[in-house]
């Protein structure tokens, strides 16, 4: 029987919120970035006049238009939803449960210049990604939250390495992360057979994540493998090396190796964070 995906921390209330100890937790992924065919079994073209103008839900990430039409489909559709939503979310609410922290909203845009030359593809500059967490981390100060916990889903967010540093040079206050390190320990444990280099955009570790999490957003029987060295991506872009978008091996994914990937990644971001922060475990 499959598992279900981690649930979200709850807010402690007010009393919390205002402890130098509390935790929050920022997810910051792109979504725009294109993949394989395999990861939507909704229409963005399908009329449903008895689904119109419907509030955000599972169904319906951000709604319906005025035909009924999905939201997000519509405004992704050139370029298809990324894993890393799923993913990220996953693991950031993992990592706020796993240390009684407070969990934010996914970010869903930031610094994904590197797939441009996929049509569909949207982004962030690089200071307007670091701008906006600098804003996030003065509106948590200004309720007594001085801790962030930034769960990075995508490759191409170069800068909150930058961030994290100079937010540290006096007392650890960002954490940011999983590191190469984690994904590599993760991949190992659940017996993932690429290796993190190679499985770089829905791969072989993103799909079974989803597989293990949303099976029903999968069609594996679409799945692509495509590997590539990629020697000039930050100035070439993606698509002078793939031309779906992915590399790595999604045809050997299961929800096997995606729930174990979680739960590894998941134990040793907490490990991290509460050795960075001085948690109580």
């Amino acid at each position: 029987m499959r598992s279900n995906p981690p649930r979200p921390a709850r807010p402690t209330g007010r009393r919390g919120l205002a402890a130098a100890s509390v935790l929050c937790i920022l997810t910051v992924l792109c979504i725009a970035a294109p993949l394989f065919e395999a990861l939507s079994g909704l229409d963005p073209d399908r009329v449903d006049l008895f689904s119109r103008l419907e509030h955000p839900s599972a169904a319906h990430w951000l709604g319906t238009d005025e035909l009924g039409r999905d939201t997000a489909l519509r405004l992704l559709h050139g370029g298809r939803v990324s894993l890393a939503v799923g993913i990220a979310g996953a693991l950031a609410a993992g990592l706020a449960e796993s240390v009684g922290g407070l969990l934010l909203p996914v970010l869903p845009v930031s610094c994904s210049q590197e797939h441009a030359g996929f049509p569909g593809t949207v982004w962030l500059a690089a200071d307007t990604l670091a701008a906006v967490v600098a804003d996030i981390r003065a509106s948590l100060a200004h309720a007594g939250i001085e801790r962030l916990a930034i769960v990075n889903a995508h490759g191409g967010n170069l800068v909150l390495a930058h961030v994290a540093r100079e937010a540290n040079l006096e007392a650890p206050r960002v954490w940011l992360g999983p590191g190469r390190h984690i994904q590599e320990a993760a991949f190992a444990a659940a017996g993932i057979e690429t290796g993190v280099h190679d499985d770089m955009h829905a791969g072989e570790y993103e799909t079974s994540v989803l597989l293990h999490c949303w099976p029903h957003l999968v069609r594996m029987e679409e799945a692509a493998d495509e590997l590539a060295e990629r020697p000039l991506l930050a100035v070439r872009g993606l698509a002078a090396y793939s031309r779906s978008g992915t590399v790595g091996r999604p045809a050997r994914a299961t929800a096997g190796k995606g729930e174990a990937a979680l739960a590894a990644m998941v134990e040793a971001m907490a490990v991290e964070v509460r050795e960075l922060f001085g948690l109580e475990a």
